[in-house]
């Protein structure tokens, strides 16, 4: 740990500070096929994330960018996607500093990472162990992800580093507090916020920002802030809403600003109203943005759904991409086979009866499912 990593260019003079988190460049195959692509080997989503990426870093109300983990989705990306997402950060204009987060890290050895090529670039520093930098008149104490139980080291990190008083502490961990489901109050890779304000007071921080979950939360300790900043681009419909992802948070002197980056904004609806009321909120959005929609109704609703969703596709802001039963009507469903398939001598035929009787979404072919199961199993056909 030191105070300031070597290979570091000059120091910019900034007083404005953006922070944005958890980017996930990749080929995410998912809802691809409908955008356009600039760059061969990258697709749609990809782009979509290389635009909201060079949004960002090029905003004007910004002079430093730091990207608190998780540039890419995996340790692993391709030369293409290394090309395009190098354009993306020379193309802005702006320095950036780049945590390694737990999906950037091979180990945490020097250069073992994805964003190591990018000590290459004089405007891009990539931050692969704790220290504590100057950007303009600001001191920043960026720490990226380690392994283990963050609640024991990232105290210890934070005294060998002793950054000075009002620095912002950088993270890429998940943040608790009373309203986090239980299943996630024993992640190694979260702490809790009152672990935060204790570190605030013990170090006189002047603030903290965060990345790894992706929802956007703010909390204050004593007038400091606390931000989870939150997904720049959400990564499906486990991101939904048109708020809390998609953001570019602002460090002013010492206010903190949030800025809309432009982007899809995935959805749940029930009925065309509720997709109306969509379409009226994104036109009043500060940046343009676009709705995926995954739409549940009753099954013997759907094909009336599928004609409802027609009048949509000439309509650029919106695409509906699933058309599926309702959660409710899918549980019984679901629940019904199961019981059919207890009935059953034998794990094939067990499988059999389930995959006949389980609710799909459209589109879903049940023999393949059926088939890739099997394979998956190791076992034979069904008689």
């Amino acid at each position: 740990m030191g105070r300031r990593p070597t290979g570091y260019g000059e120091v910019y003079m900034s007083d404005r500070i953006g922070f944005i988190a958890d980017v996930h460049i990749h080929n995410h195959k998912q809802y691809a096929s409908k955008a356009d692509t600039l760059f061969p080997g990258v697709n749609g989503r990809c782009q979509e994330i290389l635009d909201g990426l060079f949004s960002a870093c090029g905003n004007p109300n910004v002079d430093a960018v730091v990207i608190l983990g998780d540039l890419f989705d995996t340790p692993r990306p391709t030369p293409q996607i290394l090309h395009a997402t190098m354009q993306a950060f020379l193309g802005s204009g702006n320095p950036v500093y780049v945590l390694v987060g737990n999906h950037d890290q091979v180990s945490t050895e020097p250069l073992d990472n994805a964003l190591a090529p990018f000590n290459l670039i004089p405007a891009v520093n990539v931050i692969e162990e704790p220290a504590v930098i100057e950007i303009g008149s600001k001191t920043l104490a960026l720490v990226p992800y380690q392994p283990g139980n963050a609640s024991k080291w990232l105290p210890e990190v934070l005294a060998e580093l002793d950054p000075p008083e009002a620095s912002i502490l950088c993270i890429h961990l998940g943040i608790m507090d009373g309203d986090t489901p239980h299943y996630l109050k024993e992640c190694h890779d979260a702490v809790h916020v009152d672990l935060l304000r204790q570190l605030i007071a013990e170090h006189r921080l002047g603030g903290v920002f965060a990345g790894n979950w992706h929802h956007q939360e703010k909390w204050l300790s004593a007038g400091v802030p606390i931000i989870q900043v939150g997904a720049l681009v959400p990564t499906g419909f486990d991101n939904p809403g048109l708020t809390g992802y998609g953001g570019l948070c602002v460090l002013e002197d010492s206010e903190v600003k949030f800025y809309q980056v432009p982007g899809p904004r995935y959805v749940k609806v029930t009925c065309a109203d509720d997709l109306d009321a969509y379409l009226d909120l994104i036109k009043e959005m500060e940046v343009p943005n676009f709705l995926r929609v995954r739409w549940e109704a009753p099954m013997k609703s759907i094909p009336e759904v599928r004609r409802s969703a027609e009048k949509y596709s000439s309509i650029p802001e919106v695409d509906v991409l699933e058309i599926m039963p309702s959660k409710e009507e899918t549980l019984l469903a679901t629940r019904s086979a199961a019981i059919a398939a207890r009935s059953a001598s034998t794990l094939e035929d067990a499988l059999c009866v389930f995959v006949d009787r389980m609710p799909t979404g459209e589109g879903v072919n049940k023999g393949e499912v059926l088939e890739s199961c099997k394979s998956y199993l190791g076992i034979g056909k069904c008689t």
